[in-house]
C-alpha cells in the first residue's frame, strides 16, 4: 500500500464505513483513494477499499460532469475549503454532493440522497414531531433537530442558538453556516453518526462555554427522512469547579508539608492523606487512612499540647502545638501540627484540615539562640565585674610591691606582702578567666598545632590531678594546626580535666582525642559564619569521663558563669564558663553530650588553619628598679588607689608626680603649666568628662615631644594611632611592666638621657 493511503487514518476510515450515504477520500490529481461500503450505489464495483494507485472521480460516477469538475477543481486548488452541489445524479439516483478538503490535502466528499422536494414547513413539522417524540418533557439548556444535509429543522431551550454575539435562528441554517468552524469540527462527525443511527456523547468548548452533548438519529413514521437530534447541557460551572478542585488537589499534594483531612467525631480518623504526610510519617498512604488524627503523638509527646488539638479537633475550633511526634521507623521529629476546621453547608463542622510541619531544626536553632543570646548578656555582666577587679587588683598589686622593696620591714611581714601579692595573682587570673568568657579579652594569637600541643599537657595534667585519675590521649596521624593563644587553651584544658575529675570522686578514666578534617555537617552546634572559610573543615578536642553525668537542666546551664553544683565545695563556676569563652573568642563552638549516670563529653571544634606558625621573637626581661629622677609626670586616673600607689611608687623612683583625679582637671593643668614642663603624661583611658585619648591628644598639641602612656582595664580601647612612641599597659601590671613603659616612652622624646 502507497505512503499516500496509510495517510487515511484507521479511525477515519471506520468513521466514513459506518455512513448511511456515499463518502470517498480524493487525492489531489482528483482520484479516489478510498470509498466506503454505501459507494456501490454509485458504482457497484466499489466495495468499500483503500486503492493505492485510485481511480479516476468519471469512474467513480460512471461519466463526467461539469459541475462536478469545476467544484473539485476549486477545492483541490485551495480557491474553496468546501463547496455544495445541491443536485447531481448518478446512476439514476438523485444527491446532494459535498466536498471539502481537510488540512492534509485531502478532498472528502459525501453524496447525500435527495428524495421528493419537501418545503421547509415540512421539514421544521417534521423535526418538532420528531423531537415531541424523543423528548416530550423538555429539561435541557437546548436541543436541536438536524435533518440528513446537517441543515437544523428545530431548535428548542433556553440556550438554543447562543453564541458569542447573542442568540441565533438556527432553523434553517446548516451546521457550516449557523456556527464557526471551531465548532463546526467539533460537531460534524457526531452528527454525521446520528444520521447513520449511532449515538455520540461528547463535550464541547466554544466561547468560554463548556457543553456536553447527546446526538442520536430518528426517523418519520413510515421510515423515511432520518434526522439527527442533539441535547445540549451547559457544564461550565460544572467543569469549572472540577477543575478548581483538582488544581487544589494536585497543589496539597505537591506541598512539602503534611496535610491530612478527617472527621470531627469521636474517633476523628483520618481520610485523606497528601505524599507530603506520607513522606513525613513514614506511613503508606493506603496505611494512614483511617488512623486517628493523634497517632504520631504517643507518651513521650506533651499530652496538655495532645489533648489541646484533641479538643480543637472535636470542639470544631483552631489550634496550633508543637508536639514530639514519633515516625513509623520509631525515630522522632518535632512536628508543628495547626488544625483548622472545615464547615458543610449548614455551617456545621463536619471535618478538619490539619498541615503538618518538622520543625526540629528551626526548633534545635531557636534554642540555640536563646542560649546563645543569654550567654551574651552574662557576659557583658562578667566583663564588667572583670574590669572593676582590674582597677582594684592594679592598684592593690602595685602598693604592695612598693611596699615589698621597703626592706626595713620585718621579714614576716614581707613574706606575708609576698602572700597577699600572690593571690592577688590568682585574683588576676580570675578577671582573665571573666574576660575569656565575655570575650573582652584581646590575646595574641599564633597558629596552634592542637595535637603536639594538648600531648605536651598531658604529663601537666596528671600532676594536676589525683593519682586515681588515669589520662588517654589519642592523637591523629596529622597536624592540627589552629589559629590560637596556648595560654587560653592551656586554661580550657585545665578547666575540662579538673571538671571531669570531680564528676569521678572515686578515680576513672579521661579520655582526651584530637581529630583533624572535621566537616561543618558533622558538628552538633551551627558554627558561626566566616568570611576566611574555605574548606571548611574542623580540628575537633573531646573530653570525656566516665562519671556521674548531668541532668538536663544542669547540661543546659553548664556554660553559664558563676553556675555550679558544687558550691558547697568552694567552686566558682567559671570553670566551663571560661572554656566556653575561650572557644568562642577563636572562631569556635562548643557543646556538651551527657546524661545522668552516662558520663559527659565536652567537645571543642576550632576552624583548621594548614600552616606553620613564623618563629616569635623573645621578650626582654624588664629591670624593677629602675631610675625616674627629676622626670616630670603628670598622672590622671579616677581610681583613689590606683593613683596613691602609682605615686607612691614613681616619686620612690626619683620622679615628681602631678597627681588630677580625671581627664577635664587634667586638661585645666596642662593649660596652667609652661610648654615643655612636663615629660610623661600617664592616663587612665575610660574617666568622666574627658578621656585619657582626649587628654593626651592636648598634651601633644602644646608640646610634640611630651611622652605618653595610656593605660585601661577595659582590653577593647580605641587607641590613637597618630600619637607617636604611645605606649599602653592593659591593668593590673607588675611593676617592672610599667618601668619598662615609662623608658621607652620616654626614650623616645625625653630631651637627655633618663
Amino acid at each position: 500500500m502507497a505512503d499516500r493511503t496509510r495517510s487515511i487514518s484507521d479511525d477515519l476510515r471506520a468513521a466514513y464505513d459506518g455512513l448511511p450515504h456515499p463518502a470517498v477520500i480524493l487525492g489531489r490529481d482528483g482520484r479516489a483513494r478510498y470509498a466506503n461500503p454505501r459507494t456501490r450505489d454509485l458504482a457497484p464495483e466499489t466495495q468499500g477499499w483503500v486503492m493505492d494507485d485510485g481511480l479516476p472521480w468519471q469512474e467513480l460516477l460512471g461519466r463526467s460532469d461539469a459541475a462536478f469538475e469545476g467544484a473539485l477543481d476549486q477545492v483541490v486548488s485551495g480557491r474553496a475549503t468546501r463547496i455544495e452541489l445541491p443536485l447531481l445524479t448518478v446512476g439514476g439516483s438523485r444527491y446532494r454532493v459535498r466536498l471539502w478538503r481537510s488540512g492534509d490535502g485531502w478532498v472528502h466528499g459525501f453524496f447525500l440522497p435527495v428524495g421528493p422536494e419537501e418545503s421547509d414547513e415540512g421539514r421544521r413539522a417534521r423535526g418538532e414531531a420528531a423531537l415531541l417524540e424523543v423528548i416530550p418533557d423538555f429539561p435541557h439548556a437546548a436541543c436541536y433537530v438536524f435533518d440528513d444535509r446537517l441543515r437544523y429543522i428545530a431548535a428548542w431551550g433556553r440556550d438554543a442558538g447562543k453564541g458569542p454575539g447573542g442568540r441565533v435562528d438556527l432553523v434553517g441554517k446548516t451546521l457550516e453556516e449557523a456556527w464557526p468552524d471551531g465548532v463546526v469540527g467539533q460537531l460534524a462527525a457526531p452528527y454525521m453518526r446520528a444520521l447513520s443511527g449511532r449515538e455520540s456523547d461528547f463535550v464541547v468548548r466554544r466561547e468560554g462555554r463548556v457543553e456536553q452533548h447527546w446526538t442520536a438519529g430518528t426517523g418519520d413514521h413510515d421510515g423515511t427522512g432520518a434526522c439527527g437530534v442533539a441535547l445540549v447541557w451547559d457544564i461550565t460551572e460544572r467543569v469549572t469547579t472540577e477543575e478548581s478542585l483538582r488544581l487544589v488537589g494536585d497543589s496539597i499534594e505537591a506541598l512539602p508539608l503534611g496535610v491530612t483531612i478527617g472527621s470531627s467525631d469521636r474517633e476523628a480518623s483520618i481520610m485523606y492523606a497528601n505524599q507530603g504526610f506520607a513522606e513525613l510519617s513514614g506511613y503508606a498512604a493506603d496505611e494512614i487512612v483511617g488512623l486517628g488524627s493523634t497517632f504520631m503523638f504517643g507518651d513521650d509527646a506533651d499530652q496538655a499540647a495532645r489533648n489541646r488539638i484533641a479538643g480543637a479537633i472535636r470542639d470544631g475550633s483552631g489550634a496550633q502545638e508543637v508536639l514530639l511526634a514519633t515516625r513509623a521507623d520509631g525515630s522522632s521529629f518535632w512536628d508543628r501540627v495547626t488544625v483548622s476546621p472545615i464547615g458543610d453547608a449548614t455551617d456545621e463542622t463536619a471535618r478538619f484540615v490539619a498541615v503538618h510541619e518538622d520543625v526540629s531544626a528551626h526548633r534545635r536553632t531557636g534554642k540555640e539562640l536563646e542560649e546563645r543570646r543569654r550567654l551574651g548578656a552574662l557576659g557583658q555582666l562578667a566583663g564588667g565585674i572583670a574590669h572593676d577587679m582590674r582597677n582594684v587588683l592594679a592598684g592593690s598589686g602595685l602598693a604592695i610591691e612598693v611596699l615589698v622593696e621597703n626592706h626595713d620591714l620585718p621579714e614576716p611581714v614581707l613574706a606575708e606582702l609576698r602572700n597577699i601579692h600572690d593571690r592577688l595573682s590568682r585574683g588576676t587570673s580570675i578577671t582573665d578567666r571573666l574576660l575569656s568568657f565575655a570575650r573582652d579579652h584581646t590575646f595574641e594569637r599564633e597558629p596552634v598545632d592542637l595535637d603536639r600541643f594538648v600531648e605536651s599537657r598531658v604529663d601537666l595534667l596528671r600532676s594536676l590531678l589525683d593519682d586515681s585519675i588515669e589520662i588517654h590521649f589519642d592523637a591523629p596521624d596529622e597536624p592540627a594546626w589552629i589559629v590560637g593563644n596556648e595560654g587560653q587553651l592551656d586554661q580550657a584544658l585545665i578547666n575540662l580535666a579538673k571538671n571531669a575529675a570531680q564528676a569521678m570522686r572515686e578515680g576513672g578514666l579521661i579520655d582526651i582525642s584530637v581529630r583533624t578534617g572535621v566537616p561543618t555537617d558533622a558538628l552538633e552546634v551551627a558554627p558561626p559564619a566566616r568570611e576566611e572559610d574555605g574548606a571548611h573543615r574542623w580540628v575537633l578536642v573531646r573530653v570525656r569521663d566516665y562519671g556521674v553525668g548531668m541532668s538536663e537542666d544542669v547540661r543546659r546551664r553548664a556554660f553559664e558563669p558563676f553556675f555550679t553544683t558544687r558550691a558547697e565545695s568552694g567552686a566558682s563556676g567559671l570553670g566551663l564558663a571560661s572554656v566556653y569563652g575561650v572557644v568562642k573568642e577563636l572562631g569556635g563552638v562548643c557543646w556538651i553530650q551527657s546524661r545522668e549516670g552516662s558520663g559527659c563529653t565536652v567537645s571543642l571544634a576550632f576552624p583548621q588553619v594548614s600552616h606553620e606558625p613564623p618563629a616569635k621573637p623573645a621578650e626582654s626581661d624588664g629591670d624593677p628598679e629602675q631610675r625616674f629622677d627629676g622626670i616630670r609626670i603628670l598622672l590622671a586616673d579616677d581610681d583613689r588607689t590606683i593613683r596613691l600607689a602609682f605615686t607612691r611608687f614613681l616619686e620612690l623612683r626619683g620622679a615628681e608626680v602631678d597627681v588630677v583625679p580625671d581627664g577635664a582637671e587634667g586638661l585645666e593643668r596642662l593649660r596652667a603649666a609652661a610648654a615643655g614642663w612636663y615629660d610623661l603624661v600617664i592616663t587612665d583611658a575610660v574617666m568622666p568628662h574627658v578621656s585619657g585619648q582626649e587628654l593626651l591628644a592636648e598634651a601633644r598639641r602644646t608640646d610634640p615631644t611630651v611622652a605618653c602612656v595610656l593605660m585601661s582595664g577595659h582590653t577593647r580601647v580605641d587607641v590613637p594611632s597618630d600619637l607617636e612612641g604611645l605606649r599602653f599597659l592593659e591593668k593590673p601590671f607588675s611593676t617592672s611592666t610599667l618601668s619598662d613603659a615609662i623608658h621607652e616612652a620616654l626614650g623616645r622624646h625625653a630631651p637627655g638621657t633618663v
